[in-house]
């Protein structure tokens, strides 16, 4: 490649995006910049297909997908990299600018997207909660509980953070576009892993519960009834949890399929505990780091536990659970 065309690292890291998975380019970028890596792949090519590709000219006329936000900026969530090598290249952000303030406190509510009417009640419930508390509500733009979720920050006069699982050049689902455009228009963001154009596919959403639940401080699991993407991202949370010295999923028992929430986490080390946790109350403890790994939210005796042994138990016991009516 002449070194006239060699691309900046931000051009570079879109089109590694582009073509590879973090994994796959992991190991290069560890002592390499992204220019460099691209200069390498782009030799030992034999087809010639990344010879083809222009970085700097699929940046700059990439429309309707936000700002390609890269480590080197000071917008980048720092968060993101608890992911190893699955750590994203990059990020393409619409609201860029509100990133740093939204992140820094970011819960995820997630669930259903086909919920009961009891879920519909918790996610306000909760999401409520959180907006009034500070935090900003973090999930994707799915029917039922997470849409939900958007609709009842912004009601609490709280910008949120979407995460969608496709480019941004158009909204997942599309009938959520009216939402999408009210989060970057209320002082909220809208993010996504892929390039504009990019659809969504079932590799695509797993990627970005990973995303989704880095990117968060706790996860608020609402309801898990049709055993999809909401468990992706409910696996996520837990393989974070062994990342982080403390991070938190939580779930109410009653309404998740607690069989498939064994199999993400059976490890065995669990503990019952009679507890109710009000999920603001809980992410506000210790300067805002939650201090289990997992946690049931329930409003029934002996419908909880706790997955970690690091529980300040009494501190829990003593906080009073939601009323769910």
């Amino acid at each position: 490649m002449p070194a006239s065309r060699v691309p900046s690292e931000r051009a570079a890291r879109a089109a590694l995006a582009a073509h590879f998975t973090p994994e796959e380019v992991a190991a290069d970028l560890a002592d390499r910049s992204a220019a460099e890596v691209w200069q390498r792949r782009v030799s030992a090519d034999p087809a010639g297909r990344l010879a083809r590709y222009r970085p700097e000219e699929e940046l700059r006329t990439a429309t309707g997908g936000g700002q390609f936000v890269i480590p080197s900026d000071p917008e980048w969530p720092a968060a993101l990299e608890d992911l190893g090598e699955q750590c994203p290249l990059g990020l393409w952000v619409i609201g860029r600018e509100y990133l740093p303030r939204l992140t820094a406190s970011a819960v995820a509510v997630i669930g259903n997207r086909n919920p009961t009417d009891h879920a519909l009640t918790t996610a306000r419930l909760y999401a409520g909660a959180l907006a009034a508390a500070g935090h900003t509500v973090t999930a994707t733009l799915s029917y039922g509980v997470e849409a939900t979720a958007h609709r009842t920050a912004a009601v609490s006069g709280q910008a949120s953070l979407a995460v969608l699982p496709r480019g941004l050049d158009h909204c997942h689902p599309h009938a959520h576009g009216s939402l999408m455009r009210d989060i970057r228009d209320s002082g909220g963001a809208v993010a996504s892993l892929y390039r504009p154009g990019t659809p969504a596919s079932g590799l695509t959403m797993q990627a970005t519960a990973a995303a989704l639940t880095a990117l968060s401080r706790a996860v608020v699991l609402v309801e898990a009834l049709d055993h999809s993407q909401t468990m992706h991202t409910a696996d996520a949370a837990l393989a974070l949890s062994s990342r982080r010295n403390s991070y938190a999923l939580l779930w109410q028992r009653r309404d998740v399929a607690v069989q498939e929430l064994d199999l993400v986490r059976d490890d065995g080390v669990e503990q019952g505990l009679d507890i109710g946790i009000e999920v603001a109350t809980l992410v506000d403890a210790n300067g805002g780091v939650p201090h289990l790994a997992c946690c049931v939210l329930g409003d029934a005796p002996g419908s909880d536990r706790v997955l970690r042994d690091d529980l300040d138990q009494d501190r829990a016991l003593d906080v009073p659970g939601p009323t769910l009516g």
